[in-house]
């Protein structure tokens, strides 16, 4: 990813915060961060909400949403001049991850394209758990079946906050001919901090690539 040029990058991630069917980009010309303002592509934005009804442009989804929010000043550092399209996940079924992959897709499909998925794994209170469910989880991601992903996260097998991020993003890069990934780490907050016990939280990262 470094050293590459894209003409946008997506970053898709869950709503922590507003409960709502579909997904929302926000309204705006740019996401505000210490590094300055990352101007939003409102040209494709505008394209893939004209394309598919599960997107609507609102600031439902991004008031005191972190999950992009996290993301945006790595970007902003790596890809200083690169336009972003930001979409908040609310309620959205098998169908719903689908249309908006497929559409993404089709909007990117002449375009230099980065989609960021933004996700924790686990959340509880159990660091044996943590390690199990975020290996299981992140071997759903890397085999690369988006479907068999979606229905692991309805039965718990798999545990991602940005789960439905995720499967969208590996709907649209198939499209886009991604066939491989790569895990590039996996770590969880007791590791971090060197301390096991009490609230833990599991991370990981994986790239979606053609091979």
């Amino acid at each position: 990813v470094i050293g590459k040029k894209y003409d946008v990058i997506v970053i898709i991630a869950p709503s922590h915060h507003d409960s709502f069917r579909g997904a929302t980009i926000y309204p705006g010309r740019a996401y505000e961060t210490p590094l300055g303002a990352a101007a939003i592509d409102v040209s494709l934005a505008r394209e893939l909400v004209d394309l598919c009804d599960q997107v609507h442009f609102s600031e439902y989804g991004h008031r005191a949403e972190h999950a992009i929010e996290v993301q945006v000043p790595f970007l902003q550092f790596i890809f200083p001049q690169t336009k972003i399209i930001p979409i908040v996940m609310g309620y959205v079924d098998w169908s719903a991850c689908e249309n908006i992959g497929r559409s993404l897709a089709r909007v990117l499909e002449n375009k230099s394209a980065l989609i960021v998925a933004s996700t924790d794994l686990y959340h509880g209170e159990s660091y044996d758990d943590c390690v199990q469910l975020g290996d299981q989880t992140l071997a759903a991601i890397v085999a690369l079946q988006p479907k068999n992903l979606y229905q692991g996260l309805q039965s718990g097998s798999s545990q991602a906050c940005g789960g439905g991020p995720v499967v969208v993003m590996q709907i649209a890069a198939q499209q886009r001919g991604a066939n491989a990934t790569e895990l590039l780490a996996k770590t969880n907050s007791n590791d971090v901090i060197g301390q096991k016990g009490g609230y833990v939280v599991g991370y990981g990262a994986v790239a979606v690539d053609r091979s």
